[in-house]
């Protein structure tokens, strides 16, 4: 027996999000099931469709759909139910509440299905040594953000050995086609993504989200237009955001200190920094 899914039947499927972890499984599921349309429902309310999974391929959807195992529609559907995916790069060293204020603000205001946390391994502009262990840093972002699933805490830098750089990752991420990608960063570094690896790569594969903190004048994007053309209008999206005073480097120097933290970072991130003697004046 074919399958035939309609856009109707698709979208009810997606509201449901219960994905198989890998395209394959779904596949081989639907075809052993020998589904009738009108199965399709109940297929949904037990989660055994999604119509799109986190690791899907465009192509193979289309694959599907010229063979006549799904409508057009459906393919079309998967297209534009990409998950929009924010990126959110940096030491976290140690997450803090301003991180995760910011992380909320880019979900909210572009619409994202999810903020992907991605502490640094070996980054370019800063000296390895003076950054605490990551597995430290990504135990502590899994405890800021525990509770939250639109947050996803990814360790892929920390497992390279080598000095990272964001157009890596993103080209690892882009590599899965069921997501748009958004790379945060903060307004004021915007004049300096000239000098990062390959500028013009990073806008042509994702949209970049400059988060503008408590109210700050807007970035001059005339010398980024001048290098990069229009694309700059095209992928640069301006977040604002109430300004809170915190950095991980003060935070740093009041654990030295005996100074409290309390509210400026999760508690469950206090009792870890607590717990692991971070941040201590030796």
């Amino acid at each position: 027996m074919t399958l035939i899914f309609t856009s109707r039947e698709c979208i009810i499927a997606n509201q449901w999000r219960l994905a198989f972890q890998k395209p394959t499984e779904l596949y081989e599921e639907l075809f052993r099931i020998h589904l009738s349309p009108n199965a399709v429902l109940e297929v949904c309310r037990v989660g055994v469709l999604s119509a799109i999974g986190p690791d899907t391929k465009m192509s193979k959807w289309q694959m599907l759909a010229r063979n006549g195992v799904f409508d057009s529609t459906f393919a079309t559907f998967c297209y534009d139910a990409r998950m929009k995916v924010g990126i959110f790069g940096g030491t976290f060293d140690p997450v803090h509440c301003g991180h995760l204020l910011l992380a909320e603000q880019c979900r909210e205001q572009c619409g994202l299905d999810e903020i992907r946390f991605v502490p640094t391994g070996n980054p370019p502009h800063k000296a390895s040594a003076n950054i605490t262990d990551g597995q430290h840093r990504a135990e502590m972002l899994e405890f800021a953000t525990a509770g939250v699933p639109a947050f996803v805490v990814d360790r892929m830098e920390l497992n390279r050995d080598t000095v990272t750089y964001t157009i890596d990752t993103l080209r690892e991420l882009a590599g899965q086609e069921s997501r748009e990608l958004y790379f945060i960063m903060g307004s004021d570094s915007l004049a300096d993504l000239p000098n990062w690896r390959e500028p013009a790569a990073i806008l042509e594969m994702t949209h970049v989200i400059a988060v503008n903190r408590g109210g700050r004048s807007q970035p001059d994007l005339e010398p980024l237009r001048a290098q990069f053309g229009d694309v700059v209008d095209q992928k640069i999206i301006s977040v604002a955001m109430p300004g809170i005073e915190l950095s991980a480097t003060d935070i740093r120097g009041r654990i030295a200190t005996g100074k409290s933290i309390r509210f400026q970072v999760p508690r469950a991130v206090e009792a870890y920094i607590e717990e692991h003697g971070l941040y201590r004046s030796n």
